[in-house]
Parts: structure tokens; sequence; C-alpha cells
């Protein structure tokens, strides 16, 4: 099942699915953030005519017994879990009361979002006081260790610098983005730092095209980024 894009099993009505009448779904849960911690996910059955269902959860196919279970008859069922580093797949067992009960829908969905095609742009460089030399970082969520890292010796012209070449490719972030810049001074005490925060994904928002400023001493820089709920790469 593809992230937040709820399957309805088919269950026939008065036959068994099945010797157990178990209905199984495969949440692929492959992704990574950049920093390596666990992200929330949430598995849910929506259950329009409150039958009674058994949900279980397990870590892998080969896992001996689920790491989470539920009874209930609520029109929604959730169960939050934090997808584990090692852990690629998570299956959902459905267990329906009896076999006349129909029209389930199961699904899961987690909040990730990937950095595609950023850009930096001098809008207004330090006229008059000779090249603008920049350093531009970038680290996700609450990484310490930068993950981008440029410098430019001559920043005063209009050209936008794609930024794609200075990273890792499907960089994953569920929080935020930290951009932090410097203005490099030859022999003398570099300025800033100057930064800015790009927001992960909102709720619903499954792609985001936008740019920021950042001003500094003299100078103003254009930072353009896209935001994508899926990798892009």
């Amino acid at each position: 099942m593809p992230n937040d894009d709820p399957k309805d099993p088919r269950l026939s009505v008065g036959q068994r699915n099945g010797e157990n009448d178990e209905c199984w779904f495969r949440a692929p849960l492959a992704e990574q953030l950049l920093n390596g911690n666990p992200y929330p996910v949430q598995f849910y059955i929506q259950n329009d005519f409150n039958r009674k269902i058994h949900l279980s959860l397990f870590e892998g196919i080969a896992a001996p017994a689920p790491f989470e279970q539920v009874s209930n008859e609520d029109t929604l069922t959730l169960i939050g879990h934090d997808r584990a580093a090692d852990i690629q797949d998570v299956y959902m067992l459905l267990e329906r009361s009896q076999i006349t009960d129909y029209e389930f829908l199961a699904g899961y969905r987690y909040s990730i979002s990937y950095l595609n095609q950023p850009e930096i742009h001098s809008i207004e460089d330090q006229i008059g006081l000779g090249a603008d030399e920049i350093r531009l970082t970038l680290t996700a969520d609450d990484m310490a260790t930068n993950f981008l890292d440029f410098t430019d010796e001559d920043f005063d012209d209009d050209e936008p610098q794609m930024l794609n070449s200075y990273y890792p490719k499907n960089t994953a972030f569920n929080d935020r983005l930290n951009i932090t810049v410097f203005e490099l001074d030859s022999g003398e005490d570099d300025d800033g730092p100057f930064t800015a925060i790009i927001s992960a994904s909102k709720k619903g928002e499954n792609s985001r095209e936008s740019s920021l400023i950042i001003e500094a001493e003299g100078a103003e820089y254009q930072i353009s980024y896209k935001l994508s709920r899926n990798p892009n790469w």
C-alpha cells in the first residue's frame, strides 16, 4: 500500500477469506530520515458500519508475535507507532468477527518531506565592498552535522547557484531544515551567522515550491527550494 492511500480488501460476503478468514496488508516503510531517528507512523482501519474487528501489527513477515493488537467496533481505528531504523515493512492483519461483514478500508500514513532543487541567489550584493564570499550550510531536524556545505568566493553575480550536487540524494526530514549563511572576510572576522528555517510539509501538503530571503550585512540572499512527500531522484 502507498502512504495514506487506503485500500479496500473487498472481502467476500458469506465466504471465508482463506482458511482462517484473514486479510493481510503490507506497509513498506523503507524511507529513512537523514538523522537516522525513528519517525511516527499511524496505521488505521476505516469501519463505516461499526462492525467488530481485530487488528494486529507485525514488524516484518517473520515476526513471531504482533507488537500491537486492538479489538473494537469504532468507525476509525488508529494505532500509532515509531518506525524503527531497522524495520522496512510492517504487516497489518485484519480479522472480522463475522464472514458477512465487509466494507473496510486499511491504510497507514506518515509525514516525511524530501528536499529537491535548492538554489541560492544573490539579489542584493555588498556594493563597493568587493566580491561576496559566502558559506551556506544546511542541517536537518536536530542534526548537528551539516548535510550541505557550500562555499563561493565570488557571489556577486545574478546567476542562481543550483545546490543539488552538494548534498545526498533523497534527503528526508520530518520537522525542519536549518539554513545558515556566513559572509567570509579574508583576514578578518566573518559576518554571521544569518539563519532561516524551512518547515516540513504540513498535513495534506503533498508538494511545495517556495523561497525565502536571508538578510546579511549589506546583502540579501534568496533561497529557493521544492519539497515533496516522495523520493524525487
